[in-house]
Protein backbone atom coordinates (compact mmCIF):
# COMPACT_ATOMS: atom_id res chain seq x y z
CA UNK A 1 0.00 0.00 0.00
CA UNK A 2 2.94 2.39 1.01
CA UNK A 3 3.94 2.42 -2.91
CA UNK A 4 0.25 2.56 -4.33
CA UNK A 5 0.15 6.04 -2.10
CA UNK A 6 3.87 7.09 -3.27
CA UNK A 7 2.46 6.48 -6.73
CA UNK A 8 -0.56 8.25 -6.45
CA UNK A 9 -3.10 6.16 -6.58
CA UNK A 10 -6.05 6.92 -4.33
CA UNK A 11 -7.38 4.11 -1.77
CA UNK A 12 -10.20 3.04 -3.99
CA UNK A 13 -8.05 3.03 -7.24
CA UNK A 14 -6.01 0.80 -4.83
CA UNK A 15 -8.59 -1.78 -3.59
CA UNK A 16 -10.25 -1.82 -7.49
CA UNK A 17 -6.42 -3.37 -9.09
CA UNK A 18 -5.41 -6.75 -9.98
CA UNK A 19 -2.14 -7.90 -9.22
CA UNK A 20 -0.57 -7.08 -12.57
CA UNK A 21 -2.47 -3.42 -12.36
CA UNK A 22 -0.88 -2.60 -9.38
CA UNK A 23 2.84 -4.10 -10.38
CA UNK A 24 2.18 -1.68 -13.76
CA UNK A 25 1.37 0.92 -11.43
CA UNK A 26 4.42 0.52 -9.16
CA UNK A 27 6.72 -0.27 -11.85
CA UNK A 28 6.24 2.82 -13.39
CA UNK A 29 6.40 4.84 -10.27
CA UNK A 30 9.90 3.28 -10.09
CA UNK A 31 11.01 3.75 -13.25
CA UNK A 32 9.69 7.73 -12.72
CA UNK A 33 12.09 7.69 -9.36
CA UNK A 34 14.97 6.44 -11.52
CA UNK A 35 14.36 8.76 -14.23
CA UNK A 36 14.64 11.48 -11.96
CA UNK A 37 18.01 10.60 -9.64
CA UNK A 38 19.17 10.40 -13.82
CA UNK A 39 18.42 13.97 -13.96
CA UNK A 40 19.71 15.36 -10.78
CA UNK A 41 23.07 13.28 -11.30
CA UNK A 42 23.69 14.59 -14.16
CA UNK A 43 23.16 18.09 -13.53
CA UNK A 44 25.24 17.42 -10.55
CA UNK A 45 27.82 16.45 -13.35
CA UNK A 46 27.15 19.37 -15.25
CA UNK A 47 28.18 21.81 -12.17
CA UNK A 48 30.71 20.20 -11.50
CA UNK A 49 32.52 20.32 -15.36
CA UNK A 50 31.45 24.20 -15.52
CA UNK A 51 33.61 24.82 -12.71
CA UNK A 52 36.72 22.86 -14.28
CA UNK A 53 36.28 20.07 -11.80
CA UNK A 54 38.04 16.87 -13.43
CA UNK A 55 38.86 13.38 -11.86
CA UNK A 56 42.51 12.15 -10.48
CA UNK A 57 43.56 10.87 -13.85
CA UNK A 58 41.96 14.00 -15.62
CA UNK A 59 38.95 12.19 -17.28
CA UNK A 60 35.72 15.04 -17.12
CA UNK A 61 33.17 14.11 -14.48
CA UNK A 62 30.11 11.99 -15.22
CA UNK A 63 26.77 11.44 -13.97
CA UNK A 64 27.51 7.98 -13.10
CA UNK A 65 30.28 8.39 -11.37
CA UNK A 66 28.47 10.86 -8.81
CA UNK A 67 25.67 8.57 -7.93
CA UNK A 68 25.73 5.19 -9.24
CA UNK A 69 22.56 3.36 -9.87
CA UNK A 70 22.08 -0.50 -9.90
CA UNK A 71 20.31 -0.62 -13.21
CA UNK A 72 23.35 1.22 -14.85
CA UNK A 73 25.30 -0.60 -17.76
CA UNK A 74 28.70 -2.30 -16.67
CA UNK A 75 31.54 -0.35 -17.63
CA UNK A 76 33.13 -1.65 -20.72
CA UNK A 77 36.36 -3.12 -19.11
CA UNK A 78 38.44 -5.80 -20.78
CA UNK A 79 37.42 -9.16 -19.68
CA UNK A 80 40.15 -12.61 -19.94
CA UNK A 81 39.57 -14.87 -22.17
CA UNK A 82 39.50 -18.81 -20.77
CA UNK A 83 42.77 -19.89 -22.24
CA UNK A 84 44.56 -16.29 -19.95
CA UNK A 85 42.49 -17.15 -16.99
CA UNK A 86 44.00 -20.60 -17.22
CA UNK A 87 47.92 -19.66 -17.65
CA UNK A 88 47.36 -17.11 -14.99
CA UNK A 89 45.96 -19.64 -12.43
CA UNK A 90 48.87 -22.01 -13.43
CA UNK A 91 51.13 -19.68 -13.42
CA UNK A 92 50.56 -18.28 -9.55
CA UNK A 93 50.05 -22.17 -8.63
CA UNK A 94 46.43 -22.55 -8.01
CA UNK A 95 45.93 -25.28 -9.95
CA UNK A 96 47.51 -27.81 -12.59
CA UNK A 97 46.33 -26.76 -16.08
CA UNK A 98 44.10 -29.49 -17.44
CA UNK A 99 45.59 -31.47 -20.19
CA UNK A 100 44.34 -32.77 -23.15
CA UNK A 101 43.70 -36.21 -24.10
Amino acid sequence: MAYAAQAGLRPWEFWRMTWPDYEHAVLGYQNKQEQEIRRLRELGAWVFQANGTKTKTGKEIQGAMLWPLPTDRATSEKTESNDAFLKRMAAMNYFKRPTTT
